[in-house]
């Protein structure tokens, strides 16, 4: 028997830490005719070639998931998920799988994430201004039956949705790119289509050099101002009016924000929601490489020689958001596995840009994006949406997400003082946080929680913050002395 005393143990291992996964996750939605993964089921990524197995179709073949994968975590996303939505070929061939076909799948796909942990959603494959139609004869028109319908605003409706009632949610989506752009039964200027496949050999859509006439004609076509007006979603068109003074009658027609009964939405200050901030739209001539790039040549009947393919860059730009922090911004930095099929002019960018358009640029540091703008509408910086900049989406997301899994653990707990008093400092603990990390500048919040709310079990919590601003323009002023 020992002796009277204290007895001490010294256990180990206090101080290790959880190995995480850096950055937001990024879901990529998009076809494969692998039979062995199944329709609407989000596969993590943890063994980059295991996914790559299961994205690949009919033997080994790349597949629009693929190549997508391989963009994604090229740019830098470290946490990425894959899901099939509909067991087709469509990348490769561009045939037999009309945008309505699309469409469809990707409703059922929105509507199977219902409730998941999502973070940023790229569907491949879905172009922002594309008319959704019935036939996809040559996969550069969509004819058949047209719908009102676009990509880009069911992305957007989906994420606003997410957001709201689960958790912050933001989509990527992509424009067609120039080599892509035979439109309406003709093609843009520039852009030849006699005897050429659209998806095979040097010509075709993947490995043809766009000219420059080309790239000139495809900023007219992105802008709304291609002559055959059908090959356009009419949604898009009241997108491109978001940055224009008649915003107010004709934007919010296509672009409020609805939920899941179709009701349209406004704020607590009765303002109409803009789902557009709840989007990016990338588009810039743009080409990727990779291992992968003989590879795909070869499938395609193209010279194995090529060692970049065109691309509509929307998963290479997630992936950079995903790897940077949400008060980072992604203006003036490159994008990691992209290189420009042609250089745009300083007038083309900012014709995008001020479409509300992610586009890039060649300057001095190299290709980089012009300004990492949302889908909000901006007709000037005295009419203009609070969230038409990434990082301000990202920081108020970042904000109320953090809140919300703060208070998570007081949910079923009874509202009283001292739970009260623990409710407001673990929401002190995640904003001061913030505010240490650089992302805010300032906050100061509210718990409300009235005798006749508390009878109902609901608190509320109002939450004002003031967001690091992110730099984009600096003026220099230079004058002369004489000595």
């Amino acid at each position: 028997m020992a002796l009277p005393g204290v007895t001490t143990t010294i256990n180990d291992g206090g101080l290790r830490i959880r190995r995480t996964i850096s950055g937001e996750k990024v879901l990529l939605l998009g076809t494969t005719d692998n039979t062995l993964i199944d329709v609407n089921e989000p596969l993590v990524v943890q063994d980059v070639i295991l996914a790559m197995q299961a994205c690949r179709g009919t033997g080994g073949a790349e597949t629009e998931l693929s190549l997508g994968l391989s963009d994604t975590l090229r740019a830098g996303a470290e946490y990425v998920e894959v899901m099939k939505i509909a067991t087709t070929d469509a990348a490769m061939s561009y045939t037999g799988y009309s945008s309505n076909a699309r469409f469809q799948a990707l409703s059922g796909a929105y509507a199977a994430l219902e409730g998941r942990d999502t973070s940023i959603v790229v569907p491949l494959g879905a172009y922002a201004e594309e008319r959704i139609g019935t036939l996809h004869t040559t996969g550069f028109f969509t004819g058949g039956s047209l719908t009102a319908e676009c990509f880009a605003e069911q992305l957007a409706q989906f994420c606003y949705r997410q957001t709201v009632d689960f958790n912050p949610t933001m989509g990527v989506i992509g424009c067609k790119p120039p080599s892509m752009c035979y439109v309406g039964g003709s093609a843009i200027s520039g852009q030849t289509t006699a005897g050429v496949s659209p998806h095979t050999g040097d010509n075709g859509f993947y490995f043809a050099t766009p000219a420059r006439a080309t790239i000139d004609s495809w900023i007219s076509y992105i802008d709304g101002n291609h002559a055959n007006t059908n090959v356009y979603s009419p949604k898009w068109l009241t997108y491109l009016s978001g940055s224009t003074a008649s915003y107010n009658t004709t934007y919010f027609a296509d672009w409020q924000a609805k939920n899941s009964s179709g009701t349209s939405q406004t704020d607590d200050l009765g303002n109409k929601i803009d789902v557009g901030a709840y989007i990016a739209v990338f588009a810039a001539p743009v080409r990727t490489f990779g291992s992968n790039t003989p590879k795909l040549a070869s499938e395609l009947n193209a010279s194995t020689s090529n060692t970049s393919f065109n691309t509509a860059g929307a998963a290479s730009y997630a992936g950079l958001i995903a790897s940077l922090a949400p008060h980072i911004g992604s203006t003036n930095k490159a994008v990691p596995g992209l290189i420009p099929a042609r250089v745009l002019s300083r007038s083309s960018a900012e014709t995008l840009r001020d479409d509300r358009i992610v586009t890039m640029l060649e300057k001095t540091r190299g290709h980089v994006v012009v300004e990492d703008v949302t889908g909000a509408y901006y007709v000037d910086k005295y009419t203009k949406s609070d969230f038409h900049r990434t990082t301000t989406v990202r920081i108020t997301h970042a904000a109320s997400e953090g809140v919300r899994d703060a208070i998570e653990q007081y949910i079923g707990e009874p509202v009283n003082t001292a739970q009260l008093n623990a409710m407001r400092e673990s929401i002190e603990n995640v904003l001061r946080r913030m505010v240490l990390a650089g992302a805010l500048r300032r906050y100061q919040f509210d718990i409300i929680a009235t005798p006749d709310q508390q009878s109902l079990g609901e608190a509320t919590v109002n939450l004002e913050i003031v967001p690091a601003f992110e730099l984009v323009n600096v003026n220099v002023s230079v004058r002369l002395a004489k000595e």
